[in-house]
């Protein structure tokens, strides 16, 4: 599982680098510049830092927090969803993209710099989004480990049973296979011996 969240972790860090770096050499770009706007640099860099140092406390071992984990993907996810439509809406309020034609706009330097920033930022909202998707499903799924009730008296019990996480079988795996009692789920121990 640890594998897995820092394979996420480290995809999310490539893809924003990615994104930093063509917004970089867009601004910087002698000729025709893009315009050097905060979201485009507070929501990729801010974006690259925080991977980062989630897959800096992976490798050393920190627990992972499910609802900070949500938050963030779900607050980066709208940002580079926003960032991608600023980027083309820069690019269709170019006075010099306005004139030209379809064929003629595709070769454009401007143009150009729009569209890799806006496929960018838009292949890396998905991969926030599943990474929230994936985080809310296990929040939502997994139950805390509870104390032993026989040490608990039947006031504490009690309070232990109202704030006692609800089980959701949100999983859709989970889901399929109860369903549909023709097929056997591979965790089951003859398919795997099977193998």
């Amino acid at each position: 599982m640890i594998k897995i969240w820092f394979l996420i972790k480290f995809v999310e860090a490539v893809l924003c680098l990615t994104c930093l770096v063509i917004h970089i050499l867009g601004f910087l770009y002698k000729h025709e510049p893009q315009p050097h706007q905060f979201i485009f640099c507070g929501t990729f860099f801010g974006a690259l830092l925080v991977s980062l140092i989630g897959a800096i406390s992976i490798l050393i071992r920190n627990e992972i927090t499910m609802v900070s984990e949500v938050i963030l993907t779900g607050f980066f996810f709208i940002l580079f969803i926003a960032s991608a439509i600023v980027s083309m809406a820069n690019a269709e309020k170019d006075i010099h993209l306005l004139f030209l034609t379809d064929a003629e706009e595709t070769w454009h330097d401007y143009f150009r710099f729009s569209r890799m920033q806006s496929l960018l930022a838009l292949t890396t909202s998905l991969i926030f989004l599943l990474h929230c998707i994936y985080c809310l499903d296990l929040l939502l799924v997994t139950t805390d480990v509870k104390p032993p009730e026989q040490s608990l008296s039947v006031l504490e019990r009690r309070d232990l049973d109202a704030i006692r996480p609800l089980k959701l079988r949100l999983n859709f795996a989970d889901w399929f296979y109860t369903k549909f009692k023709g097929f056997r789920a591979p965790r089951d121990q003859e398919s795997i011996e099977s193998f």
